[in-house]
């Protein structure tokens, strides 16, 4: 789990230069429970159709698009969150097929489960609910 964390923070302050405005990883969370890895990304002012999920093999992409800038998103700040993207790569325990996501109150939350379903092999959009 700590070796996906570091992967997670070298490709978010690589993204950081050309896409994302706010330092990401302050952005990103993850939790590895006993069944299920769960992402917590905080992402206020956005709506459900504002946010794609995509899932091929072991890759997890999330993106967010806004049609008009975002700014004083965290206090103190007046960054532009208006698109960023992100791509993660997951455990090889972690069943893709299952995948399921969430946002609530600025929080995306995507719940992957733990098992040997397998990957995607052709890319899947998850439903953000």
């Amino acid at each position: 789990m700590s070796q996906l964390i570091r992967h997670i923070n070298a490709r978010s302050k690589k993204a950081n230069t050309a896409k994302v405005k706010v330092t990401a990883p302050s952005l990103f969370s993850i939790d590895e429970k006993p069944q299920e890895y769960v992402v917590y990304i905080t992402a206020p002012g956005l709506q459900r159709k504002d946010i794609s999920i995509s899932l091929h093999q072991q890759q997890l992409t999330i993106t967010a698009e806004k049609q008009q800038p975002l700014h004083c998103i965290l206090p103190g700040t007046t960054e532009n969150l208006s698109h960023w993207s992100n791509t993660l790569t997951l455990p090889i325990d972690a069943d893709t097929l299952m995948t399921a996501a969430e946002y609530h109150n600025g929080e995306l939350q995507i719940h992957i489960p733990k098992g040997t379903a397998g990957h995607t092999s052709s890319p899947v959009e998850v439903f953000v609910y």
